[in-house]
């Protein structure tokens, strides 16, 4: 793989990485200020907060699943193109 190509998956691993922590923070936080405001709203201090915490972990962690599965299909992606490329040209040239 040339340098160029090389680039571009960095630069596809940075960019996903940087998206999960993003959606992965978002949805915590998320999730506590809805359980502080609910438990305010219905005075029922701790039990909203915990319960949404913990449903946010397995929405937090399908999130990061499908974030990292579209990535991968994009950088697989060009990845198969080029190397298709590559067959027809050694085909062709032979």
């Amino acid at each position: 793989m040339s340098r160029r190509g090389d680039y571009g998956v960095g630069m596809a691993l940075a960019s996903t990485t940087s998206q999960v922590g993003c959606v992965t923070v978002i949805i915590i936080i998320g999730a506590l200020l809805l359980g502080l405001f609910l438990d305010n709203l219905l005075d029922t201090r701790p039990i909203l907060t915990i319960l949404l915490i913990l449903v946010s972990i397995p929405i937090s962690l399908f999130s990061v699943v499908r974030i990292a599965l579209s990535a991968a299909r994009r950088v697989q992606a060009p990845a198969g193109k080029e190397a298709s490329e590559e067959g027809e040209d050694r085909q062709t040239h032979g």
